[in-house]
């Protein structure tokens, strides 16, 4: 097993975790006894996000040698992904009687886990591919921000489309 197979399984199990709470997740955030529209966009946005950051990583498999700093800074993202999985469901989603409540109550939190997302993330395209970050990093980090600040539903709802406008121009740069 080559070093970079050996640290992509460690990613990948991470990542694996995020996406596993969040598919979990998904039945009951889309139930219509507890639904709530912007909760929605975000669990799924959230998914397919974890997809693209995992798909991502595989870029990294012509880095030549790999340090325990290299490593951690591939995994760094997905961790935090993982967190702002759990502070976006919670540790129990079968229990949750109203999303939209759920999520006042726990969206600065993973705002600002997403934000400690998006900072690894441009950590770790700088350290490991020497990339400055482009547009749609820079706009998710600090919309992701701004989320972790405000915590008004209307700001949160801007925050989610311009946050999916930047998902979207990356996936699609990468198809």
């Amino acid at each position: 097993m080559s070093q970079f197979e050996f640290v992509t399984v460690a990613a990948s199990l991470v990542m694996a975790l995020a996406i596993g709470r969040l598919v979990y997740a998904l039945p009951f955030v889309l139930h219509p006894r507890c639904f709530d529209w912007l909760h929605s966009v975000y669990a799924i946005s959230l998914v397919l996000f974890s997809f693209q950051v995992w798909w991502r990583s595989w870029g990294y498999v012509n880095v030549e040698s790999w340090t325990l700093l290299k490593m951690i800074v591939l995994i760094l993202p997905n961790i935090f992904v993982y967190l702002s999985a759990l502070f976006l469901v919670g540790e129990t989603p079968r229990k949750i009687r109203s999303w939209g409540k759920f999520l006042d109550d726990s969206g600065q939190a993973m705002f600002g886990a997403f934000f400690a997302t998006m900072l690894a993330i441009l950590l770790r395209n700088y350290y490991l591919d020497g990339a400055l970050p482009g547009i749609p990093g820079i706009t998710a980090t600090l919309m992701s921000l701004l989320g972790l600040l405000w915590r008004n539903r209307a700001i949160w709802w801007v925050i989610v489309v311009l946050m999916n406008v930047s998902f979207m121009a990356v996936i699609l740069r990468e198809l």
